[in-house]
């Protein structure tokens, strides 16, 4: 995830790093990563540099998923059409970019407020989501994958009313499933081919915060079984913690998921 290489403030997550983005993407592949989780930020710093189009070869060449941190502001449910609006107009800001999946987050302004909302949700998305934003995924082969805090059995009943829109995931985290008492491993079987994106963090249970990868309450041992068993082929964000070296902390967090997927 962007920002968590070079942070522009280490107290605080989900900060575009506007001053030092193109050094945390070198610093990304000299550490082996195989693509960037753009972070497109609430505070719009993202979009500025993109709508300004300060690009370079290097923004060109690499790999990104993105995260819409930004449409954490907006309720899909109560304002769609703002909503999908901010939506049309992220996707167009980063049409020049290689993006293979853009994660849509349902947390703060976006939660959902029960998990009856499900079905009002499958339902604008049928209806919002299948035109010019459809079309626009299908011809740039990009994913989008809602991240939602809910249990498996309530995400399968949004996913099952949206089969034939190929291009509808879901973003799973571990981190949070375990966070909220889930057990991801099962999860991920529950839900299947669902699963289009996965975040890896590490959190305790109880709504714990984000602690360093293997301090927490997530079996990740168990997770890499269960991707492996739905034949899970996407891409992989760390949403990691940073404590004092985040450079130093994010190659140990490489070096430290690649162990775990080889004992698979």
């Amino acid at each position: 995830m962007q920002g968590r290489i070079f942070p522009p403030d280490i107290s605080k997550f989900q900060l575009f790093p506007k001053d030092s983005y193109l050094d945390e993407l070198k610093e990304a592949n000299n550490i082996g990563f195989d693509f960037v989780e753009l972070l497109y930020d609430k505070e719009m710093l993202c979009f500025e540099k993109l709508k300004n189009q300060e690009i370079s070869n290097e923004l060109i060449r690499q790999k990104f998923t993105v995260c819409l941190d930004r449409l954490c502001l907006f309720s899909f449910i109560k304002n769609t059409n703002q909503f999908i609006d901010e939506l049309a107009k992220s996707l167009e800001v980063l049409s020049y970019l290689d993006v293979k999946s853009v994660v849509i987050p349902f947390f703060d302004n976006n939660l959902l407020s029960n998990p009856e909302d499900i079905h009002i949700l499958a339902d604008k998305i049928k209806k919002h989501m299948s035109s010019s934003i459809g079309d626009h995924c299908r011809e740039n082969c990009i994913d989008l994958c809602l991240e939602i805090p809910l249990a498996s059995n309530y995400l399968k009943k949004v996913f099952d009313q949206l089969k034939g829109y190929e291009y509808i995931g879901l973003c799973y985290d571990v981190g949070n499933s375990v966070a909220y008492g889930f057990v991801p491993e099962n999860e991920i079987l529950d839900l299947g081919n669902y699963v289009k994106h996965v975040h890896l963090k590490d959190r305790n249970i109880d709504y714990g915060p984000n602690v360093p990868l293997g301090q927490g309450a997530v079996n990740f041992d168990n997770v890499f079984k269960s991707l492996d068993q739905i034949g899970y082929k996407g891409c992989l964000t760390l949403e990691t913690k940073y404590v004092n070296n985040p450079a130093m902390e994010a190659k140990q967090y490489f070096e430290y998921i690649k162990l775990k997927m080889s004992r698979d």
